[in-house]
């Protein structure tokens, strides 16, 4: 669409009309070495009538003469906006305006064959124009996909992202110079694989600004806006030339190592399809999935000759002289050498063997110990004499294997728990054999331990699923209850009741969409029916619904504050200690 304006938006700034719905959606095209970058937009407009889109591109070489395109999309229309910009090789992000009711799609896809295919890539909702981020103001989102950050105010600026815990305990941390207009993105990958969600906290200095976006993953999305090929579809635009692209090799995380296809910014390491690649030290960080195959050192890159040799999966080495039964035969060989040592010292290799055990039952007790305690502290979600009972039950079994396995390993003799002494000598009263009364107390001792272990695990992950849901109910509730001050904001800059109603309504509405996204898929579901039925709208009411309801401004402005769910809210949540806490702290304020 952006076509017809190339020439001649460069010789006047045009007047582009204001909506109070302003958003920012991520965009970039071009070419990288063989790979090639497509954006595609899908606009919905969910409305019964025409409505109106304003797209403008900025970008430092045209901060004064943007491109600008006006838009109509029909009354129930979907329109799809294949290459994107794809004349100017643009990264950064397009600013669109558009009437009510409409709802915009993006999606980031590379090429590595010079456009026959593409990946599914990269899918993003649009980010909220007014959540700008600037220097002195730090601000935390909750994160569960990646997040990019783009520079809106045509100003250098430097930026300091961190990821947390919800506790604040920091994983990891990158900083980055974004220049005029640019787009990063900044994947949460590493810390997303020990996190379900994380607390992202953007901190800005210099004179530039910034807005932050989300990533989404909604199935219901999946196959959105994906790019089609020339042979799908007839030929629309032909692509300029164009010399690989600092900014988007730079903004994608784009590694050029050796045909490597990322490299993560938090860290700097590189993915090379099967394991990760530090540069900083010229190894992998995990070791060789083929074993000892690829020689006696695990983590190292080509054999120690990364010039004259490629491993673009991690595997392989330079694969021409490798054996694959070479694992194999090594593991006979070590098994061989540890038989005729034992029949050489049995005496020791019996020692060894109650060592190995000791350390193995350990392992367990400590194991045991922790689930027991987490079991005995945890806050719901089944009644507390009952997680209370498992978990003193399990610690207590957890502690006496770890005494017992100290024992073994001090003096190499294997020796019986408490526990297990005791069910022998009631199992010989009753009138068992030595042999049977051992055979069976050690399956009494060994299936008490799983029962427990397995009870007090089940409590504490429930309890710690049951927490997540507290924290991102208590995390939604107080971002809806901020926008209190953005409409302060918006009153204090003269704006009308309608204006702001439809401002607040618009964020409101991207909040839930946010929370949404991480919440569970079942919780998730229940909401989107609930809201289907009340609404008729799964992400909830829209503006044009509460006014055909006999809402006026002030009370849609109210509502939009006013967090909802609470009818569907599990009971488990509700009567959560700490959510209790919350919304009794909530109403005092």
């Amino acid at each position: 669409m952006f076509q017809r304006f190339v020439i001649s938006i460069f010789f006047a700034v045009l007047a582009v009309p204001s909506f109070a719905g302003d958003v920012l959606v991520p965009v970039v095209t071009g070419t990288a070495g063989n790979r090639t970058f497509r954006t595609t937009i899908a606009v919905t407009n969910g409305t019964k009538t025409a409505a109106q889109c304003v797209f403008t591109y900025r970008s430092l070489g045209r901060a004064d003469h943007p491109l600008v395109s006006n838009e109509t999309i029909a009354a129930g229309q979907v329109r799809v906006y294949e290459d994107f910009l794809v004349e100017v090789d643009a990264a950064g992000t397009i600013r669109v305006g558009c009437t009510d009711g409409v709802e915009l799609v993006t999606r980031l896809q590379e090429s590595s064959d010079a456009g026959k295919t593409f990946r599914a890539g990269r899918l993003f909702r649009p980010f909220l124009a007014d959540h700008v981020i600037k220097e002195g103001a730090p601000h935390t989102t909750r994160a569960a996909t990646d997040v990019a950050i783009a520079e809106v105010a045509g100003k250098p600026v430097h930026v300091e992202v961190s990821a947390a815990n919800f506790g604040g305990v920091e994983y990891a941390h990158a900083a980055y110079d974004v220049p005029p207009y640019a787009l990063r993105i900044v994947s949460l990958a590493d810390v997303l694989q020990k996190l379900s969600a994380t607390d992202v906290t953007v901190t800005v200095s210099g004179k530039g600004a910034i807005v932050i976006g989300k990533e989404t993953r909604e199935p219901a999305l999946a196959n959105v806006a994906l790019h089609r090929t020339e042979a799908q579809k007839a030929p629309q635009v032909v692509a300029l030339s164009a010399p690989p692209s600092s900014s988007v090799i730079a903004m994608l995380g784009i590694s050029s190592f050796k045909a490597a296809p990322f490299v993560e910014p938090m860290t700097g390491d590189i993915y090379m399809r099967d394991r990760w690649y530090d540069p900083h030290t010229g190894t992998f960080l995990s070791p060789d999935p083929e074993g000892y195959a690829g020689g006696a050192n695990l983590y190292s890159y080509c054999h120690g000759d990364p010039v004259n040799c490629s491993d673009p999966t991690g595997r392989l080495g330079d694969g021409g002289d490798l054996r694959a039964d070479f694992r194999a035969k090594e593991n006979a060989e070590l098994q061989r050498r540890a038989a005729a040592w034992c029949r050489a010292n049995p005496v020791e290799c019996a020692k060894r063997e109650v060592r190995g055990g000791a350390i193995m039952r350990g392992i367990g007790g400590a194991g045991q110990t922790v689930a027991g305690v987490s079991a005995f502290s945890a806050t719901g979600p089944l009644p507390e004499p009952v997680t209370k009972t498992f978990g003193a039950i399990t610690a207590a079994r957890g502690i006496e294997n770890i005494g017992t396995a100290a024992i073994e390993f001090w003096t190499g003799e294997p020796r019986d728990t408490g526990t297990r002494r005791v069910m022998y000598l009631a199992l010989i009263k009753a009138g068992q054999s030595p042999a049977q009364a051992s055979r069976i107390s050690g399956w009494a001792e060994t299936g008490l331990d799983v029962a427990t272990s397995l009870g007090s695990g089940y409590i504490a992950a429930r309890a710690q699923q049951l927490n997540a849901l507290v924290e991102l109910r208590i995390a939604y509730e107080t971002d809806v209850r901020s926008l209190s001050t953005i409409q302060q904001q918006l009153a204090a800059a003269g704006r009308t009741e309608e204006e702001i109603a439809r401002a607040l309504s618009a964020q409101r509405r991207s909040i839930g969409i946010q929370y949404k996204d991480l919440t569970p898929a079942a919780e998730r579901e229940s909401i989107y029916a609930r809201n289907l039925t009340k609404y008729g709208d799964q992400y909830g009411p829209t503006v044009d619904y509460l006014r055909s309801q006999g809402k006026t401004w002030a009370q849609i402005i109210e509502s939009a504050q006013t967090p909802s769910g609470a009818d569907i809210l599990p009971p488990a949540v509700a009567s959560h200690p700490d959510y209790v806490r919350y919304t009794g702290s909530a109403k005092l304020q």
